[in-house]
């Protein structure tokens, strides 16, 4: 059987409360908003008009909760930075999809009329062969 060790003294006077500093929960709050505007840059990667504003947005409330954090008024540097980052994400996520869907749709648009236009002519070729093949001469 092990022992414990017996208890350390007690405490004879109150114990005091240390406050955190005051811009702590400021320079946190910072940090989780951009925390969260970077997520949510990444989920709606697709609506380019939804997520570049979220990732501008978590990238300055980053920096300015790391500013806060580097000046010592608090801690909490992990989710500014992942913010900082989510939100660069997203932005890059976004214009990256939004170029690709500009460049496919012209160059595949063009394409695709060219290719209406070959069915077109074919349709019409087909329509006028046939019409000659029913046109029967009349013996009399």
């Amino acid at each position: 059987m092990s022992q414990m060790p017996p208890p350390g003294p007690m405490p004879t006077g109150p114990v005091a409360y240390q406050s955190p500093p005051p811009g702590a929960q400021a320079s946190q709050g910072l940090a989780i908003g951009s925390l969260v505007c970077g997520i949510l840059s990444i989920v709606t990667f697709c609506g380019w008009y939804l997520s570049i504003p979220l990732g501008v947005v978590a990238i300055v409330l980053g920096q300015i909760a790391k500013g806060k954090i580097a000046r010592g008024e608090a801690g909490g540097a992990g989710p500014a930075k992942a913010g900082v980052i989510c939100g660069a994400i997203g932005v890059v996520l976004s214009v990256l999809i939004t170029i690709l869907a500009v460049v496919g749709v012209t160059m595949f648009g063009n394409k695709m009329k060219e290719l209406e236009r070959q069915q077109r002519l074919q349709q019409q070729q087909s329509t006028t062969t046939t019409t000659q093949r029913l046109v029967v001469p009349v013996a009399r």
